[in-house]
C-alpha cells in the first residue's frame, strides 16, 4: 500500500484524471461552427494565403485549424487537443518551480490546471472547441516554449541540449511570435525583460537567447502587419480610452476575484521577503511573481490596442500567466508554517469552485454536443429525403456551460443575424437554405417535418404537393376587406372546432387557436404571429396526430423560422 502511495505513483494517477477530463471535454464538445465551414477547404495553404490578405494575419492557428485537425478523424482530434493541453500544463508548471532540483508537482500542475478553468471566461472556445484550440491552445504552447527556454537561462544560469535548441531556436521563435496578437507581443515582451535582467545580473546572453528573441521578433512582424488585419478592421479606428474602460469592466466583472488573489499573494511575499532582505534582482522568486503578474496583465490591456471588438478567448494568455504567478507564490509561502494560512484557503477556494464549475459542466457540455449531433442528423436526414430548406432548433444559452465551445458563440444561434452561419450550413450539407426557430416552436410544429413539403417554395407548388400527398390542413390568414380568413381541408375527423372566424384544433395534446394571421398554443401561450399581407397553412398527419408544417407565403413564396 505504501508503495502504491509513492510519490511516482500519485503522479501518474493524478496526471491518468486530468486526461480523462479533458479528453471528455474534448469528446463532447464536437464540431461546431467555424469547424463545418474549414472543414470543406479543398487547398489549405491557397486558403491562408488569402486570409493573410484579407483577413487576419494568424496563419499558424488557422493553417493548423484548416490543414491538420479538421482534416484528421475526430477521435485522433479529441486525443491531439487533450495531449496539446497537458503539454501546456507541464511547461506552466516548469515555471513555477523555486529551484532546480525541484521535481514535477502533481499538485501544482493539478492547482494550475484547476485555476485555469475556474477562471478562464469560455474554456470551450479555447481548450475544446477545434478551430478554437488551433487558434488559442496550440498557440499558447508554441509562445511558451521560447519564455521558458529563456526563463530557465535566467533562474538557473541554465540551457539544457544547447546544440538542438540552436538548431530549432529559429522555428521556435517564428511560432511563438506568429501566434495571436496578444500573446505573441506579450512572449516578445518576456523575452526583452528577461534579457534586461540577465544583463541587470552580469549574466552572460547565450545565443539561444539571441535567436529565440530575434526569430520571436520576426514571427510577432508577420503576424501584425498582415494585409489581411487592416482589410477585417474595414478602416475603424483605435479607440484607446472606451477600449480601456471596457477592458477595466469586464476584468472587475469576470477576474475581480482572481486579480485580488494574486495581489493579496504578492504583498505577502513581498512582507516575507523584506524581513529576509531578499528584495534584489537575483530573488528570482520574487522576480518570477512580479515578471509573469506583469506579463498577465501586459497581455490583457494590449488588447486597448485592437480597432474591433475581441471576444473574452483572446484572454488566455492572461489567465495562464496569472495562474503562474499564483502558484509560483503559494509554492513559495506554503512552506513556510508562519506564512502558509492564506495560501491554503486560496488552495481550497479554488479547488472547490473547480469542482461546482465541473461537474455539471461535464453533463451540460455532453447535453448541448449531443443536442447539436441531434440537429446535424436531423439536417441530413431531412435532405436525403429531398428537403434542401430544412428548420432546425436554435440553441438555448441558457442551458449553456462555458465549458462547451458554443457558449457565448452567436453564430451557433443560426438566428436572424447569423448569415455567415447559415452559409456554412449550407455549403457543408448542400443546402439551398436553413432557417431556426425557438426550440418550443420546433418541437411543436417542425420535428416532425414533411420533407417534401418543407422542400416546395412556391405556393402553387406546395399547394399541388398537399394534394399529392392527400395531406390534411388548416389555411388561414386575412381578407382583403380586414376580416379574418380561416378554412380547413380533410379535417372533419379530427377536434375541430369553428367560433366564426376562428377554428381550434387538437392535435397531439396540443390546442391550436387560429385566428387571423395568430395561432396561439393555448396550454402554454405560445404565440406564432404572421403579417397581414401572407397566406399561411398549418399542415396536420392525422393517423400519426403530428404537425407536419407551418408555413407563411407572402406573394407565393416560402417562410419559415427567423
Amino acid at each position: 500500500m505504501r508503495k502504491f502511495f509513492n510519490r511516482k505513483s500519485l503522479n501518474i494517477v493524478g496526471l491518468c484524471i486530468i486526461f480523462l477530463i479533458v479528453f471528455i471535454l474534448n469528446h463532447f464538445n464536437g464540431q461546431i461552427v467555424d469547424d463545418l465551414g474549414y472543414a470543406t477547404v479543398s487547398n489549405p495553404l491557397e486558403h491562408v494565403w488569402w486570409e493573410y490578405f484579407n483577413w487576419n494575419g494568424r496563419a499558424i492557428g488557422e493553417f493548423l485549424a484548416i490543414g491538420v485537425l479538421l482534416k484528421l478523424p475526430l477521435i485522433l482530434v479529441d486525443f491531439l487537443n487533450t495531449i496539446a493541453f497537458m503539454l501546456l500544463l507541464w511547461i506552466l508548471e516548469k515555471f513555477t518551480e523555486t529551484n532546480e532540483s525541484q521535481k514535477f508537482s502533481i499538485l501544482r500542475y493539478a492547482l494550475l490546471f484547476a485555476s485555469i478553468m475556474v477562471f478562464t471566461v469560455v474554456p470551450g472556445q479555447d481548450f475544446f472547441w477545434t478551430t478554437g484550440s488551433a487558434n488559442y491552445l496550440y498557440t499558447a504552447l508554441f509562445a511558451l516554449i521560447p519564455l521558458l527556454v529563456v526563463y530557465n537561462k535566467f533562474r538557473f544560469n541554465l540551457v539544457r541540449n544547447k546544440n538542438i535548441l540552436t538548431v530549432f531556436a529559429i522555428p521556435f521563435g517564428l511560432l511563438a511570435g506568429w501566434s495571436t496578437e496578444n500573446i505573441g507581443g506579450t512572449t516578445l515582451l518576456g523575452l526583452i525583460l528577461l534579457m534586461i535582467l540577465m544583463l541587470f545580473n552580469k549574466q552572460r546572453i547565450d545565443r539561444v537567447t539571441v535567436l529565440l528573441s530575434i526569430s520571436t521578433l520576426v514571427g510577432y512582424l508577420l503576424l501584425i502587419f498582415a494585409p489581411g488585419n487592416s482589410v477585417r478592421a474595414n478602416g475603424a479606428s483605435v479607440h484607446i480610452k472606451g477600449n480601456v474602460i471596457q477592458l477595466f469592466t469586464f476584468a472587475t466583472q469576470n477576474y475581480f476575484i482572481f486579480i485580488v488573489i494574486y495581489l493579496m499573494l504578492l504583498v505577502l511575499v513581498i512582507i516575507r521577503c523584506a524581513a529576509k532582505n531578499w528584495i534584489t534582482s537575483s530573488n528570482k522568486l520574487l522576480v518570477g511573481s512580479v515578471l509573469f503578474g506583469v506579463l498577465a496583465f501586459a497581455d490583457y490591456f494590449a488588447l486597448m490596442l485592437s480597432p474591433i471588438t475581441v471576444a473574452p478567448r483572446s484572454h488566455i494568455g492572461f489567465v495562464l500567466l496569472l495562474s503562474v504567478a499564483v502558484v509560483i507564490m503559494i509554492n513559495f509561502l506554503i512552506s513556510d508554517i508562519e506564512w502558509r494560512l492564506f495560501p491554503i484557503l486560496v488552495i481550497v477556494l479554488i479547488s472547490v469552485e473547480f469542482i461546482v464549475q465541473l461537474v455539471p459542466g461535464i453533463f451540460n457540455t455532453q447535453e448541448n454536443g449531443q443536442e447539436l449531433v441531434n440537429r446535424y442528423n436531423y439536417i441530413v436526414n431531412q435532405k436525403k429525403a429531398g428537403n434542401e430548406y430544412p428548420v432546425v432548433s436554435a440553441v438555448d444559452y441558457n442551458k449553456m456551460s462555458k465549458f462547451y465551445g458554443g457558449y457565448q458563440l452567436l453564430d451557433v444561434t443560426l438566428g436572424a443575424n447569423a448569415q455567415f452561419t447559415k452559409d456554412v450550413y449550407n455549403n457543408f450539407f448542400g443546402l439551398k437554405n436553413i432557417y431556426s426557430v425557438s426550440p418550443e416552436l420546433w418541437d411543436i410544429f417542425y420535428k416532425y417535418a414533411n420533407p417534401l413539403l418543407l422542400n416546395e417554395q412556391q405556393e402553387k407548388n406546395y399547394i399541388h404537393r398537399l394534394q399529392k400527398q392527400n395531406l390534411s390542413y388548416v389555411k388561414f390568414g386575412m381578407h382583403n376587406d380586414g376580416t379574418a380568413m380561416v378554412e380547413d381541408s380533410k379535417l372533419s375527423d379530427l377536434k375541430i372546432k369553428h367560433y366564426g372566424e376562428a377554428v381550434e384544433a387538437n392535435v397531439s395534446g396540443n390546442t391550436f387557436v387560429i385566428r387571423g394571421t395568430n395561432i396561439t398554443l393555448s396550454h402554454d401561450s405560445i404565440t406564432k404571429k404572421f403579417s397581414k399581407n401572407t397566406t399561411n397553412y398549418l399542415v396536420i398527419d392525422k393517423s400519426n396526430d403530428h404537425i407536419l408544417d407551418l408555413v407563411s407565403f407572402d406573394d407565393g413564396i416560402a417562410h419559415r423560422g427567423e
